[in-house]
C-alpha cells in the first residue's frame, strides 16, 4: 500500500513538473517577435488611468453628498436629532465580505503551500531512490 502510494505521488509529481515545463516553454516569445502594438497601447492606457482608492469607486475623501465627509471606510454625516453631535456610517457588509475573502484566500494559500511541499518531498524521495 505504501509503495503504491509513493509511486502514485511520484507520478503525480512528474506530471506536475512536466506540465509546468511545457507551459513555461509555450509562454516564451519567439526570437525576433515583437509584442503587438495594440496590447502595448492597452497596457499603457490602463497604467495611466486613475484608479479609485476605495472599492465602491469613490475617492478616499470624496463626499457622496455635500454635507457628508468620508475618511477611509467611515462616512461622517450630519446629526439626525438635536441631541446628536455626529453620526458615522460604517459599511459592515463590505467589511465582513472583505474579511471572509481574506480568510478564504489565506486558507487557499496554506493548502497550496502544503501541496507544493508534498510534491517537493515526493520528488526528492524519488530522486534518492533512483540508481546512479
Amino acid at each position: 500500500m505504501t509503495t503504491t502510494l509513493t509511486v502514485g505521488r511520484t507520478l503525480l509529481a512528474f506530471a506536475i513538473v512536466a506540465s509546468g515545463v511545457a507551459s513555461v516553454t509555450a509562454q516564451q516569445p519567439e526570437v525576433g517577435a515583437s509584442p503587438s502594438s495594440a496590447s502595448v497601447e492597452r497596457i499603457r492606457a490602463a497604467l495611466q488611468a486613475q484608479q479609485p482608492i476605495t472599492s465602491d469607486g469613490a475617492g478616499l475623501f470624496a463626499p457622496t453628498k455635500p454635507d457628508e465627509f468620508r475618511l477611509g471606510v467611515l462616512t461622517f454625516v450630519p446629526p439626525d436629532t438635536a441631541g446628536q453631535f455626529i453620526s458615522i456610517r460604517v459599511p459592515i457588509g463590505d467589511l465582513v465580505s472583505r474579511a471572509a475573502r481574506s480568510v478564504a484566500a489565506a486558507q487557499h494559500r496554506r493548502v497550496e503551500n502544503a501541496a507544493h511541499a508534498e510534491v517537493v518531498k515526493a520528488l526528492a524521495e524519488f530522486q534518492k531512490a533512483q540508481p546512479k
